[in-house]
């Protein structure tokens, strides 16, 4: 009992000391002493307790908005952004250039609430933000350096400028976890590298030392390391099962006490996969004999519901590959610190690394088929090759789509702009109309991966504004497609979808001439009207009299130019889709084709308000289902 009490006093000073930092050790000591009364009295009124305390930082709401900053310390830096820190606040900048880590900077710029950007698969700004404590981001700032903090990090960072762009790359991933371009390995942009190096460490003591001067060693390292890094989750959830690891008590308990822990202390992080991830591993035992195959799928069900995408290699040899991560820092370390040239076993072991992220295979699990595959699970339960069956059914839905097995028309939410993907059940008809600004490209790019589709077979660029045309290129190439409209013509086919061009109009007026397409699914009618404006349709009712819809995209995103008195009488829509951007911005949509439509009793949906709207075919009737969480038949 002896050994205890000093096991629990060491394991109160360290937490203490390290909350400190965060400014929860109320909460620790509260935990700490509730901890330490369920270990002499055996007492189990202490989950109780821990419940309450996740229930009290869940509740615990923002900090109060200042009205101004003047100086921050830079505490994370990437290519793209920075998150400054000031008075206990966390603030998100963007930036063009990796600012120098730790730095104390004076900061000019307007403080505003980071977005939360609506979409089923998009990056969400807020989402993210809330995950890592920051609630506010600072508008076209202007940042300026007061003074250089010579900490480790920043020393790592200077030595790490004087290489050249190909090896500096590499070095801040695997040193100091800064993505730089398109990298967005999760092993290094989740933290799992941090473990890789413990892993390491594990190792090369073994071969020298018993097991109980190791974990004391360890201890000490997990505890630099939250130092030098400025404690980062994945690092900090360590330490918290290496300080449990000291105490008398069996592994199932110590499992779920560290996990009690984490979550009561980071109840943020639950949702993501750098809390579920480890947390798949330490519960292994749960398992039974095929823990390794269970890993194996629930790995693979994570990647699929956080990425919309698998690599089945990373997820079946992830321990390893934890473990590469460890010796890329120390290869990393040695390049930095020794006069030998490294460079090209550096530069061959991440090459080794990057190989395994080319094999991927696209599609979200979170969508109508995921019930199914569920329910095919469970049919299967008691069968000799349960494990077998679960894997190659899991493959088969990611493969042919049927994790999305409705047909559907969306609405993509690429803010100001169009771009309309319509798909048949399975993949097997895929037509994009239009494509956005390229920098929205990311954005379609998820959606499209998100669906499992490799193949665009017919895709419709309606007008050559860069709103309507801008990822063309990138999705001609990337989807390989089969069939580019960008020119009227009276009709055309796709695989199981026909379309009509009704508009004849083609002169130097692109929105005046953009081609207007009608098409029928599903015993619906669809209307897409691009940027076309009163002299398109005005055009179109003469040609075609009684034209009707049940689904009118509005033309323009909303603008007055369009979407006129007698167009909406004639054409009588049962529901318009606005896809438009900020209004401080464009003013669109305009509030005179608002008042058309609410005078007419039309619903309309707004990609601005609603985010990503999709339509799915079901027999006999369809479903509006918006990102927002607005949902409708008719």
């Amino acid at each position: 009992m002896k050994t205890m009490y000093h096991h629990v006093l060491l394991l109160s000073f360290i937490l203490f000391v390290f909350f400190l930092f965060h400014e929860k050790f109320f909460f620790t000591i509260l935990f700490l002493c509730t901890f330490y009364w369920k270990l002499r009295t055996n007492n189990h009124s202490w989950i109780l307790v821990a419940m309450l305390m996740a229930c009290m930082h869940l509740l615990h709401g923002m900090p109060q908005k200042p009205a101004q900053i003047t100086q921050a310390r830079i505490v994370k830096v990437s290519d793209t952004y920075a998150i400054l820190k000031a008075d206990h606040i966390s603030y998100l900048c963007y930036t063009d250039e990796i600012l120098p880590l730790d730095a104390i900077v004076s900061v000019e710029g307007k403080i505003t609430e980071t977005e939360g950007r609506k979409g089923f698969y998009r990056f969400d700004e807020r989402k993210w933000c809330k995950t890592i404590k920051v609630y506010y981001k600072i508008e076209e700032p202007f940042i300026h350096v007061v003074k250089e903090n010579l900490t480790i990090r920043r020393l790592l960072q200077k030595r790490i400028e004087q290489y050249p762009e190909a090896v500096r790359n590499i070095l801040y991933k695997t040193l100091l976890n800064i993505s730089v371009g398109e990298d967005d390995n999760f092993l290094f942009s989740h933290g799992f590298s941090f473990t890789g190096i413990l892993a390491v460490f594990d190792f090369v003591l073994k071969k020298s030392m018993d097991r109980e001067k190791r974990k004391r060693i360890l201890l000490f390292i997990n505890i630099l390391f939250c130092l030098i890094y400025h404690f980062p989750f994945m690092l900090v959830q360590s330490l918290i099962f290496r300080i449990l690891g000291f105490l008398p008590i069996e592994t199932k308990r110590r499992t779920g006490t560290g996990i009690v822990i984490t979550m009561c202390l980071y109840p943020q992080m639950i949702p993501t996969i750098s809390f579920l991830a480890p947390c798949v591993f330490r519960l292994s035992f749960l398992l039974g004999k095929q823990k390794r195959s269970w890993c194996f799928w629930i790995m693979m069900c994570l990647q699929s519901a956080f990425f919309h995408h698998i690599n089945p290699v990373q997820c079946f040899i992830y321990p390893f590959l934890r473990i590469l991560c460890g010796w890329l820092w120390f290869f990393s370390i040695a390049q930095l610190v020794l006069p030998f040239p490294f460079i090209h076993s550096f530069l061959l072991l991440n090459q080794l690394f990057a190989f395994h992220e080319k094999l991927v295979l696209h599609g979200s699990i979170l969508g109508a088929g995921l019930p199914f595959y569920l329910l095919l699970v469970y049919l299967f339960r008691k069968h000799k090759h349960f494990m077998f069956i679960t894997l190659i059914t899991f493959f088969l839905f990611l493969l042919t789509g049927m994790f999305h097995p409705f047909g559907e028309i969306s609405y993509i939410n690429v803010g100001q702009g169009d771009s309309i993907l319509i798909r048949y059940p399975f993949n097997l008809d895929n037509v994009m109309i239009d494509t956005g600004k390229p920098e929205q490209y990311k954005n379609i790019q998820t959606f499209l991966d998100a669906k499992g589709i490799y193949r665009i077979h017919t895709l419709v660029i309606t007008h050559d504004d860069l709103d309507h045309s801008g990822n063309k290129e990138n999705v001609y190439h990337d989807y390989h497609v089969r069939q580019l409209i960008t020119s009227h013509q009276n009709s055309f086919q796709s695989r199981f979808f026909q379309f009509v061009d009704l508009n004849e109009i083609n002169n130097e007026d692109t929105n005046e001439s953009s081609i207007v397409l009608y098409t029928q699914i599903n015993r619906k009618k669809f209307l897409f009207m691009a940027d076309a404006d009163q002299i398109t349709e005005e055009t179109m009712i003469e040609k075609y009299g009684n034209l009707n819809c049940d689904v009118l995209k509005l033309s323009h995103h909303g603008s007055k130019t369009g979407s006129c008195d007698r167009f909406l009488d004639t054409v009588k829509p049962g529901i318009a889709i606005v896809s438009s951007g900020a209004y401080a911005i464009y003013h669109h949509p305009s509030p005179v084709v608002i008042q058309r439509l609410l005078k007419r009793h039309i619903p309309y949906f707004d990609t601005k308000e609603e985010g990503d709207i999709s339509i799915f075919f079901l027999p006999g009737f369809c479903v509006l289902l918006t990102s927002s969480g607005r949902i409708g038949f008719f």
